[in-house]
């Protein structure tokens, strides 16, 4: 797979199917131990610890929102291969996603080949998420489980997680497989993820995959489809597109128009655009920050000023997906925290390497007092309107993920529905292209004032 092929491929899931990248159970280093004990015991922990994160029983003060700490601790000092699969056998549940996980990330070389011939007896869900741990891990290795995943009989989940993950497989060899599995899907969602991996300029057979598709009625295919042109580098792309400029679908014809545009002197559109980082530090240490995070979230001022006076800091690396610190920190803050966090030194406005500000966050996560949160980062000088790499905003994220209360509060707070990203999509077009009729209301609401 090549450069451009695979960074699209990452892109693409900002708009389609995101709930598959968030059903991953990341590893974080959040609370690593000083011993490491016995394999089962350790997994028990792990079980333990997932049952708790999906809402099953009440999770001690060891996990802090943003992962599994003894899965860390697993893959730091795995037990016998055999022993895991066994466990992972004899378990049921939301733990069996974690020990998948371990699989791939402990044990690739032993138990990938299990892995392949037990797919079939995989529970949907899990099926979808060895599929996106295949596809983020770019595991070649497993190609087959992605190919198998193609197959009619499979559910939409596990269909269009195999269609995103085809980025990692070596396209050439399933040509036959892919061409069948294009011709014969119908779901729409499905078939944009696929159309997110193709691309003619490598694969010249990919131009009759979408050639068949023009006439389909799915404005998000369809961009899904010009979105790939945009970004890739064939010299006729402006060509294809404007073919979609008289597309029957008034929606489709505005994101072509918007396209066309956003190329003008250009000879291709780049999925991230150029945004000042924020200064980050290096790593934060696991132990600190969770300490941190307990002390935010018990409300514990005179701890937080202990642990800043120690050291710590909110630009630090070492959070949930290798973000900077202040975003755990902010998940986990009562909203009449947020003042004081600012007050002790968390910019309201950081941005960190994509361009992700705290104000993006919280719109795209939408927890539990999210209002109050946005109307303090505001009040306190967020830019309301800044933009990541990809040139989106808060609304825009809080479109994305559908997170209404999220929108509501940006919008009453002065966010700009106009405001176009890298794409040249405004948040009402995001809205319209994943047909979210609550967040359409919204926006056309806003729009006619």
């Amino acid at each position: 797979m090549t450069a451009s092929t695979r960074q699209r491929a990452r892109a693409g899931t900002a708009f389609l199917s995101l709930a598959l990248i968030s059903a991953l159970s990341l590893v974080t280093a959040c609370g690593k131990k000083t011993t490491v004990e016995p394999a089962r015991d350790l997994l028990a922990e792990v079980c333990q610890t997932e049952v708790g994160r999906h809402g099953e029983i009440d999770y001690d003060s060891d996990f802090t929102h943003f992962g599994n700490a003894a899965m860390d601790d697993y893959v730091q000092s795995p037990g016998p291969p055999e022993a895991l699969w066994r466990f992972f056998e004899q378990t049921d549940g939301v733990c069996r996603g974690a020990l998948i996980q371990l699989m791939v990330e402990a044990h690739l070389a032993a138990l990938g080949p299990r892995l392949r011939r037990s797919f079939d007896t995989l529970g949907e869900e899990e099926q979808a998420h060895l599929l996106s741990l295949i596809r983020v891990r770019e595991l070649e290795a497993l190609e087959e489980i992605v190919i198998a995943g193609l197959d009619e009989s499979r559910p939409v989940a596990v269909r269009g997680a195999a269609a995103a993950s085809l980025a990692v497989v070596d396209q050439d060899s399933y040509r036959d497989e892919i061409r069948a599995f294009a011709a014969r899907e119908t779901d729409a969602d499905v078939l944009a993820q696929l159309a997110l991996i193709l691309d003619p300029a490598e694969k010249p057979w990919h131009d009759a995959i979408t050639a068949a598709l023009f006439d389909h009625p799915s404005a998000s295919l369809h961009e899904a489809i010009m979105t790939g042109w945009a970004t890739s580098d064939l010299e006729d792309k402006r060509s294809r597109i404007e073919a979609y400029a008289h597309h029957g679908d008034q929606t489709v014809r505005e994101m072509a128009t918007h396209l066309l545009t956003s190329l003008e002197g250009k000879d291709k559109l780049a999925w991230k655009m150029t945004t000042p980082p924020g200064v980050v530090e290096a790593d934060a240490d696991p132990e600190q920050l969770a300490a941190m995070q307990r002390a935010v979230a018990a409300g514990d001022r005179v701890r937080v000023r202990q642990l800043l006076a120690e050291g710590f800091a909110f630009t630090q690396q070492g959070g949930f997906l290798g973000t900077a610190v202040l975003f755990d920190v902010l998940m986990v803050s009562p909203p009449e925290m947020i003042p004081f966090l600012l007050e002790v030194g968390l910019d309201p406005d950081f941005r960190d390497e994509s361009g992700l500000s705290p104000l993006m966050y919280l719109a795209r996560h939408g927890y539990h007092g999210v209002a109050t949160k946005l109307e303090a980062l505001v009040a306190a000088g967020a830019d309301i309107d800044a933009t990541n790499q990809a040139g989106e905003t808060a609304l825009m994220q809080a479109v994305y993920n559908n997170r209404s209360a999220a929108i509501r509060t940006l919008l009453a707070l002065g966010a700009d529905p106009a405001r176009r990203d890298g794409l040249g999509r405004t948040a009402l077009t995001i809205a319209r292209l994943l047909e979210n009729e609550a967040c359409i209301r919204a926006l056309e609401a806003a729009e006619r004032k």
